[in-house]
């Protein structure tokens, strides 16, 4: 067993017998999980097993038909998100909330309590980001920051809530190895400093690399509970599962077909210069922002202004254009002049 493991303690939150029914069926069943202080803890299993279920129910975005939850030992109500908060529980969600036509600093304050000074944060969210290796530059534009920098900003909005659990759901499923590698470090600081990680993850390698304890559903069901770093990622692999995973060969992977999008000639304007869409550019998939692949994208989606000039091609119709979520965004602003919270 690892050292932490052994070394016991007070849990920090104790999930007694949790159940989730929707109608009949039930997402939890009789689920007890328990979290230390300083450790990080797998959460496994297949996907419908269960997890993000559970890790709702701990953050107050569902509530539980049967069973309790435990704060250092007390019984405790989370009925919504702002109440898990103020105990000192964080969630850094697998699909970011964040507002792309906001800076850092606003998106940060959309999520706290009360009047503050927008100078004073942005001083305060560049400290800690620096503390924590996770750099941000407070004014950016979120609409041009990578993947891995909206990740840091999430994280940065949690650590300033100083949080005493910090629950990751599939984290480095949109990092490059080497912003993975970063999240760890900082991963192991804070569990250096006393807090509390619940880590959800199929990447079990990584998980075996970072995890001091795992808990593994099935069919919403505890099956395991095991030390990751003594186990294989095939032995991890066949609890969730039932089952033995054969390894899946991808060398005889299909080739693309014929671009379904062409996007020729055209341009764009953002802040009142006009920006050129590289000629002949063909959409197949997923691109990142920093690479330039995503600029025709936006031309088509909407987050930037198309000029007179070029034409999208797709299946013979010129796509409709507009601006997403200008209302939402305006309403943003709006709360963070007056200092509403956004969130619940």
């Amino acid at each position: 067993m690892s050292e932490r493991r052994e070394a016991g303690g007070e849990y920090l939150l104790e999930a007694r017998g949790i159940v989730k029914k929707f109608g009949d069926f039930a997402a939890n069943d009789r689920i007890t999980l328990r979290l230390r202080p300083g450790q990080i803890h797998a959460l496994l299993g297949e996907n419908g097993a269960g997890k993000s279920t559970l890790v709702k129910i701990m953050y107050g975005a569902l509530q539980p038909t049967a069973g309790s939850l435990h704060w250092c030992g007390q019984r405790v109500a989370i009925a919504n998100p702002a109440d898990a908060r103020r105990l000192g529980i964080a969630m850094v969600f697998q699909h970011f909330s964040l507002f792309e036509a906001l800076t850092v600093v606003e998106n940060i304050a959309l999520a706290m309590r009360g009047a503050f000074d927008p100078g004073a944060l942005g001083e305060r969210i560049a400290r800690v980001s620096r503390e924590y290796g996770l750099p941000l530059e407070p004014t950016a534009l979120v609409a041009d920051l990578s993947v891995g920098e909206r990740q840091r900003i999430e994280i940065v909005r949690c650590l300033l809530q100083e949080p005493k659990l910090l629950i990751m759901d599939e984290p480095t499923a949109v990092l490059t190895p080497q912003e993975a590698d970063q999240l760890f470090v900082t991963l192991r600081r804070l569990a250096d400093d006393g807090c509390a990680v619940l880590y959800i993850s199929h990447r079990l390698e990584e998980v075996k690399q970072l995890c001091h304890d795992a808990t593994i559903l099935r069919h919403g069901e505890v099956v395991a509970e095991v030390d990751p770093q003594v186990e294989t990622a095939a032995s991890l692999a066949r609890l969730m599962v039932g089952a033995d995973v054969h390894e899946v060969n991808t060398a005889g992977h299909v080739k693309g077909g014929e671009p379904l999008l062409t996007v020729a000639g055209a341009g764009a304007v953002r802040g009142g210069a006009a920006q050129r869409v590289p000629g002949g550019a063909r959409r197949r998939g997923g691109g990142n922002r920093r690479g330039g692949r995503q600029r025709p994208v936006g031309v088509v989606r909407g987050p930037v202004r198309r000029t007179s000039r070029g034409a999208g091609r797709g299946d013979h119709r010129r796509p409709a254009l507009r601006h997403p979520r200008r209302d939402r965004t305006t309403a943003a602003r709006s709360r963070i002049r007056t200092g509403g919270a956004a969130r619940p």
